[in-house]
């Protein structure tokens, strides 16, 4: 696998900044010669108006031609969503009820338990398809056999990286390393897909194998840090997570979740960063594909 050094800083805040040490660069072949059955996994809870537009973008934008739509409906209440639900079936497009408390680990669990296709894309309600090679370079990743787990260059609407890979010990816990940068002009090594520590699910792609092999989500992390504390078991399990840079989706970044800044978010992120943090030894949060340092 090749490798290179780049060293990049990033000189927008007083804060942390990241210094980019030794990340692994993978160079795909846009040509897939199988077109292996991937089922796209999409929560939601109404929102019809981010909804339907996340699915139109996937139908009309996407050229991979061996995939499948399952929208795991949390307790829709509103008529013009059940409506549109309803009228959603189609070879492409299932809906799945799922039922009870917001809980995106025990939604996503459920949805994945019913899939038989042996590829498995979680995607966000509040994305937007923009490269329509986008599940093609996914799925090009992962005919490498250590690869884990596969995420998309998500932009926010105004261009802007949102996210780029997970980077642990950033600004926290984790976090998203050169968001708010836009990619090849304050980060020229986007133009590459490289390795990070994890991935976020609004957009990630992997083997339902590695997802059966690490038993799932863990449902204690009801809405943050899952994604987190699934890519780091991955990476302990011998899998290298990649982001692809030539896969780029639009997201919209919570549009369909309460604000963090509420009391009850706050505390729930509090005892998901302590779960975190038993879960995991303390030396998981020295990432090794990114440096700090301070101005």
């Amino acid at each position: 696998m090749l490798k290179t050094v780049v060293s990049y800083l990033i000189r927008r805040t007083k804060l942390a900044t990241p210094v980019w040490l030794g990340l692994g660069v993978h160079d795909i072949d846009h040509a897939v010669a199988e077109f292996p059955e991937v089922t796209i996994i999409i929560p939601t809870r109404d929102r019809i108006d981010i909804l339907r537009p996340c699915l139109e973008s996937i139908q009309t934008i996407t050229s991979y031609p061996n995939y499948k739509v399952l929208v795991l409906d949390n307790d829709s209440e509103q008529p013009e969503t059940l409506n549109y639900l309803a009228d959603l079936a189609s070879e492409k497009i299932q809906v799945l009820p799922t039922p009870g408390e917001f809980n995106y680990s025990k939604i996503i669990n459920f949805g994945v338990a019913s899939v038989k296709s042996g590829l498995v894309c979680l995607l966000n309600n509040d994305t937007l398809i923009q490269t329509p090679s986008w599940l093609t370079d996914l799925v090009s990743h992962l005919r490498e056999p250590e690869v884990g787990l596969v995420g998309a260059l998500l932009l926010y609407p105004n261009g802007l990286i949102q996210h780029a890979g997970i980077a642990l010990g950033y600004r926290g816990l984790a976090g998203h390393v050169f968001s708010g940068t836009r990619p090849g002009i304050r980060v020229p090594a986007t133009e590459h897909c490289f390795e990070v520590s994890a991935v976020t699910f609004a957009c990630a792609l992997m083997r339902k194998q590695l997802w059966n092999s690490l038993q799932g989500l863990d449902e204690a992390f009801k809405v943050g840090l899952n994604d987190v504390d699934f890519g780091t078991r991955a990476v302990a399990a011998g899998y290298k997570n990649v982001v692809c840079t030539c896969a780029r989706v639009i997201h919209l970044e919570s549009e369909s979740r309460k604000s963090m800044k509420s009391l009850s978010g706050f505390g729930r992120a509090v005892l998901e960063v302590l779960r975190y943090s038993r879960s995991h030894p303390t030396e998981s949060l020295i990432d090794p594909y990114f440096g700090f340092e301070t101005e």
